[in-house]
């Protein structure tokens, strides 16, 4: 599963028009839309919903009543909000508000609030605010969220930088109808979406004008003549070619670089003088515990390349243990799966800039423990040590151990 780009900033019908005749698949909208008319017509609004792939709801309370403070119609319009979302909420995806609404996902405030808000919540939202940490460290919070299950949302976190380096589950954009407004063109090519201003727009629109009539998916003319319906309609369809490039150029990217097509071998390696077989990652592929890992109620489904309603889970773990060779197996896989552990904790660590990681630090401790507990346990070595002071010490030794601890101690003199 790839970056969703959902598009937003659909608050009026012929917005809402537009995304549905450009067949786009993922989608931010509020609530402020669908206020007075839902009622009216459930199942049009039903079916609406259901057309697009992914659904986002917001509060949308500031279209409404701006930032100012108007407790009883807020009080009002929240209370409508939950029997919208009580009627309609199968065909919603997820809820972005800070509401309180159960089950809708928070925005983390501040960078110093990253590690609480994750430590509680497996879906989260940052607002733009965070780009000021810059690509490097932005994409290193979010990669190390995402490698721990934890989505992240971006809103209106578009930036191609960004999604090309940062693992976001999500984002939004109201960019795409800033044509109207300020003049600009979206033009999708070479797998990069590019921007074109004002004072590019006539010529860039008339380059590309006899490739859109020969696309026939809007009215070229009434674009030409800054048609607002038809401008809106040229920049969806533009931005829904890079929507569908981003999901699945991501879905590639993150897949493929951990697939290997090489034949699966076990390697054997020398642990204090006994053979130890380390067992590839791809071998945890077995039937051990197929029938308690549905793939329906995983929480990875919405980005495992195995994903299948109604299946049960490919990647299985052997647990059995047999034997004390099995044991040691078992626990070197172990020590293995620790490594890599650090081993991308340490990668993070540099791509933040190199500012030292408490958890990094504990985890490479954690590794060192581990491996003596392993050593001791392949390769036991028991030995007393008796300490002693000065020649009395060595006299109560000898009256014990005899002639040997003379002989030891003349020897170190």
């Amino acid at each position: 599963m790839g970056t969703k780009i959902l598009l937003s900033g659909i608050y009026t019908k012929q917005l809402l028009d537009t995304i549905i005749k450009c067949k786009c698949r993922f989608v931010r909208l509020s609530f402020s839309l669908f206020r007075k008319s839902w009622k009216k017509d459930i199942l049009a609004l039903q079916k609406i919903l259901s057309s697009f792939e992914y659904v986002m709801f917001d509060f949308g309370i500031e279209k409404v009543f701006g930032k100012g403070n108007k407790s009883a119609e807020v009080k009002k319009y929240r209370k409508e909000y939950i029997e919208f979302l009580n009627e309609n909420g199968k065909y919603i995806n997820v809820i972005l508000d800070d509401t309180g609404i159960l089950g809708s996902i928070p925005v983390i405030p501040n960078k110093e609030s990253w590690d609480l808000f994750c430590g509680k919540f497996s879906y989260l939202a940052v607002d733009s605010n965070f780009m000021s940490l810059g690509v490097s460290k932005i994409s290193g919070l979010i990669n190390r969220a995402s490698n721990s299950g934890i989505k992240i949302h971006g809103i209106g976190i578009t930036g191609q930088e960004y999604l090309n380096k940062a693992r976001f589950f999500s984002v939004d954009s109201t960019t795409w109808t800033t044509g109207p407004r300020f003049g600009n063109t979206y033009i999708f090519e070479n797998h990069k979406l590019k921007t074109y201003n004002q004072t590019q727009k006539n010529k860039v629109r008339k380059q590309y004008a006899a490739k859109w009539r020969r696309e026939g998916l809007f009215d070229v003319d009434a674009m030409l003549k800054d048609s607002s319906k038809a401008v809106n309609e040229m920049n969806c369809i533009e931005w829904v070619k890079f929507q569908n490039y981003i999901y699945s150029q991501s879905n590639k990217d993150y897949w493929e670089e951990n697939k290997k097509e090489t034949p699966i071998k076990n390697e054997i390696v020398q642990v204090e003088n006994k053979e130890v077989a380390i067992i590839n990652k791809e071998n945890l592929m077995s039937a051990a515990i197929e029938q308690i890992l549905p793939c329906d109620s995983c929480y990875l489904r919405g980005r495992c390349q195995f994903y299948k309603k109604g299946n049960s889970c490919k990647y299985n773990l052997p647990i059995e243990i047999r034997s004390s060779e099995e044991l040691v197996n078992q626990l070197t896989r172990l020590i293995g799966i620790q490594f890599e552990r650090v081993y991308k904790g340490a990668l993070v660590e540099k791509l933040d800039g190199g500012i030292l990681d408490k958890g990094v630090s504990d985890e490479l401790q954690k590794t060192f423990d581990m491996a003596l507990q392993l050593r001791d346990l392949i390769s036991p070595q028991d030995e007393v040590v008796l300490r002693a002071k000065g020649k009395k010490g060595l006299n109560v030794f000898s009256e014990i151990f005899g002639d040997m601890v003379k002989k030891v101690g003349q020897e170190k003199d």
